[in-house]
């Protein structure tokens, strides 16, 4: 693989100078970093690499030689040190001599003079560097001393002198206008002069500090001139010493050079200054370039800062999304008004990173006057919301504005959707508009369809970047990253924020917890045979939600019954969790009650109108919402519930049943198993799309073989079209009802007070990537209440096992209706 770009390979010499040396000095430098100077008769080891530099330069500190890779190239071996001969002879033979496979390219006159630039800018930054700070007393004073950024005190004569030794015509580098103009001078005994480099650390240009800016009347900081190599609306000093830092732990954003070197001191490294220059837009979207999702703005605290804070939350981050943004606090000292007057005379960096840190929407919120309103509050920040790209992060920011103007999140959220479908629907008819316009112009000039195709592209590019589209790529990853990571770290005190909660059928939802969300994203299929309790389990598990869980809406979607047949199960089953130990409520006294209740107890009837209260007080809550086959039997229609419930409520969870998958009306000009990909595919988005869990029914295969010899649990390939159901969901598992599928062979079942034996129901876990258990979970199925009670799984093989044991014996026998003792009959006369 060979580098063909002139700047990779020179970034790349200068970090190999060690090895270079170890190569032309035959000399060691791994361990101990002091050498033989090769610029005088030296006899002790009096140079040495430079840490301050990332050891990309050296240092005699017997006769001041100093320089990188090239000057010292240029001293061993008289390689030209500038100039066009330094691009076509020096770099290609100290690639040759560390084994760099590097091919240039044809190099322009604008590239040319680019690396030339970047040459001049990176010698000039050697001599800022090679002169000891601490002999500056301006320098000791302020408490600027640190190893990372060269500054320092030179006059422009000596300057272009220390240039001209290193190859330099002193005309070229007056017209680069590098330590000059006709106006202004970035070097002098009256300046402190400062490096500015970008993140793979060349020199871009320098700023320079006036001491006595106030006594002359100057400006009190001065940058060189923008150039080919030098964008003051990108460079941000610091950035080669913070990027890496700043990737993990975000980046510190302040105003001059001299908080930066407060900082810096201390050893906070993930911090640049933006150098007397706007903080712009453009700056923004070169951190994100590199990769840098957090950043923490700390502009001087005084109404100059303030205003200038103000302005980047209100105006650059409202146009540039996916970044996680903080405003640093001032201290308590009022008097300090910004980082290099606070830190000067502090030794420990948890001064400042002990600052409090508001989130950008916080500060912004804060800076309300009490005279405004919330209406006028809603209508600048809601725009702010409906910005944000990643939907999780929307849903923080509404609750944030919902608690702090009272205003409810639902009518927050509704406007919201509204600016976001606005803009949705304004870029539709755009792109509609060029696609129309691309047609129209191939069909008139076939020959040119390909400019007329490069022509539309650059069209829905520019579509693209006006509506701010940033859901691909690592930029919108990151965010939905972050987003999610502050959502789970506000829920973190509620147990059940990745749950739902249920007092009832406990074991079915600690079973599931400890693993993944279920609360959102999930799907779970339930399988088994028509009337094997799947229907009831699984509306019993929606009841017991409902009643459980004021946090949490239920929707039961049955695809098979009507409201009057789902009413009654759900009534029955409420009442039994309300009442674990009282009179047992049947399914005829909720449907008949004058037929049923008339010779029934008081107990009966107050248990009756109980159910009632109950039921209609989660309809009222709407904790419980039924939508049954005469609302409509497709998917649109539940979604067209959850959607509405969602906007209702932004915070709650909802949990989907839906009974039965098979019976969906969706997509039925399709062949069937292609159908019931596109349900399942379906079913899934509707989790994902509204953060929601849904436990979905599904048929098993027609004509399935019966052993009534044996027990024989199902498996995820009895499901009817189970290659297009098997691979969606995250949970799978099957009720299998001993009773229902072996009749009078049946072995698992529990007896009622009469002796009548019933359902005993395994629910078998065969698939679950939530939580990864892959048991059984048992229930008694009560067919006068339809309503289930949980047992331990030990205790139902124990019964069955003596059961089972009995029968082998000749004990006993069964009808499929009730448990017979055979009698002995061998001591009768």
């Amino acid at each position: 693989m060979y580098i063909t770009d002139i700047d990779e390979v020179v970034t790349l010499l200068r970090g190999k100078l060690e090895q270079y040396l170890s190569i032309k000095l035959k000399v060691d430098l791994s361990s101990s970093k002091k050498m033989i100077c090769f610029a005088h008769d030296d006899t002790t080891p009096s140079m040495a690499l430079n840490p301050k530099t990332g050891y990309e330069t050296v240092k005699c500190f017997s006769c001041g030689f100093h320089g990188d890779i090239f000057t010292c190239a240029n001293e061993l071996e008289g390689l030209p040190i500038n100039g066009p001969e330094w691009l076509t002879v020096t770099i290609p033979h100290l690639c040759e001599v560390l084994d760099i496979n590097y091919s240039p390219g044809t190099l322009t006159v604008q590239d040319r003079e680019r690396i030339s630039l970047f040459k001049l800018a990176q010698d000039i930054s050697d001599v800022l560097g090679s002169i000891p700070m601490s002999e500056n007393d301006y320098i000791v004073e302020r408490n600027w001393i640190q190893p990372y950024v060269p500054i320092a005190t030179i006059s422009s004569e000596e300057l272009i002198e220390k240039l001209i030794q290193r190859g330099w015509d002193a005309g070229y580098v007056a017209s680069t206008n590098l330590v000059n103009t006709r106006y202004s001078s970035y070097f002098g005994n009256d300046k402190i002069t400062f490096s500015i480099k970008d993140h793979a650390k060349r020199t871009l240009g320098f700023i320079c500090r006036n001491v006595n800016y106030k006594e002359v009347g100057i400006p009190k900081y001065i940058n060189t001139p923008e150039s080919s190599i030098y964008k003051k609306n990108q460079a941000l000093m610091g950035i080669d010493v913070a990027y890496r830092d700043a990737k993990k732990y975000g980046l510190y954003i302040v105003e001059g050079p001299g908080d930066l070197m407060q900082l810096y001191r201390l050893g906070i490294k993930n911090a640049v200054a933006v150098c007397g220059t706007a903080f712009t837009e453009n700056h923004l979207l070169h951190l994100k370039q590199l990769g840098i999702r957090k950043i923490y703005l700390n502009f001087d605290w005084d109404q100059a800062g303030y205003a200038a804070t103000h302005r980047v939350l209100e105006n650059i981050l409202k146009s540039t999304s996916g970044f996680s943004v903080y405003v640093v606090s001032a201290p308590e000292d009022e008097s300090v008004e910004d980082i290099d007057d606070f830190l000067k005379d502090k030794d420990d960096a948890a001064d400042y990173l002990g600052l409090e840190k508001v989130s950008a929407f916080n500060w912004q919120l804060k800076s309300f006057s009490d005279s405004d309103t919330p209406d006028v509050i809603c209508q600048k920040m809601v725009p702010i919301i409906a910005a944000e790209e990643t939907g999780v992060k929307r849903e923080l920011l509404i609750k944030e504005l919902a608690q702090f103007t009272t205003v409810s999140s639902t009518s927050i959220t509704a406007d919201v959707s509204a600016i976001r479908n606005n803009k949705f629907s304004e870029k539709i008819e755009k792109i509609k508009s060029s696609t129309e316009s691309y047609i129209r112009s191939v069909e008139q000039d076939p020959d040119n369809v390909r400019a007329h195709m490069a022509s539309h592209e650059q069209s829905i590019e520019v579509i693209e970047k006006e509506f701010k589209t940033d859901s691909i790529g690592i930029n919108y990853q990151l965010a939905r990253f972050d987003a999610m990571q502050e959502l789970r770290a506000n829920a973190s005190d509620d147990e059940s924020s990745a749950s739902f909660k249920m007092n009832y059928f406990k074991e079915f939802a600690d079973n599931l917890n400890g693993g993944m969300s279920w609360a959102s994203g999930a799907l779970m299929y339930v399988g088994g045979r028509a009337n094997s309790g799947k229907t009831a389990t699984c509306l019993m598990i929606g009841a017991d939600v409902a009643m459980s869980d004021e946090n949490a809406t239920v929707i039961i979607h049955s695809t098979d019954d009507s409201y009057e047949q789902i009413e009654p199960r759900i009534k029955t089953n409420i009442y039994r969790m309300y009442d674990p130990d009282g009179v047992k409520l049947s399914i005829g006294m909720v449907v008949q009650p004058k037929l049923n209740l008339r010779e029934a107890s008081e107990d009966h009837r107050i248990a009756f109108r109980k159910a009632n209260d109950l039921f209609k007080d989660l309809i009222e809550k709407e904790r419980l919402v039924i939508i049954d086959s005469e609302d409509g039997a497709t998917l649109s229609t539940l979604e067209r519930n959850v959607r509405y419930y969602r906007m209702r409520y932004p915070e709650r969870k909802i949990l989907m049943i839906c009974d039965n998958t098979h019976n969906y009306l969706d997509f039925m000009n399709m062949e069937q198993s292609s159908r019931m990909t596109m349900i399942s595919n379906q079913q899934k988005n509707l989790t994902v799309k509204y953060h929601a869990c849904m436990i979905a029914t599904a048929e098993y295969r027609k004509n399935m073989p019966m052993d009534y010899s044996k027990i024989k649990l199902p498996v995820d390939d009895d499901l009817a079209d189970a290659r297009a159901l098997m691979y969606r969901p995250n949970v799978i598992w099957h009720v299998y009802n001993d009773m229902h599928d072996r009749k009078e062979h049946s072995e698992i079942f529990w007896k009622d007070e009469d002796g009548t034996i019933r359902p005993r129901l395994l629910l078998h876990f065969t698939k679950n990537k939530i939580s990864g258990f892959k048991d059984k979970l048992v229930l008694d199925l009560d067919p006068t209440t339809v309503s289930l009670k949980s047992i331990t799984p030990e205790n139902a093989l124990l019964e069955a096992e003596d059961f089972r044991d009995l029968k082998s014996s000749g004990y006993v026998q069964s009808d499929g209706k009730k448990v017979k003792y055979v009698v002995a009959d061998e001591y009768e006369d």
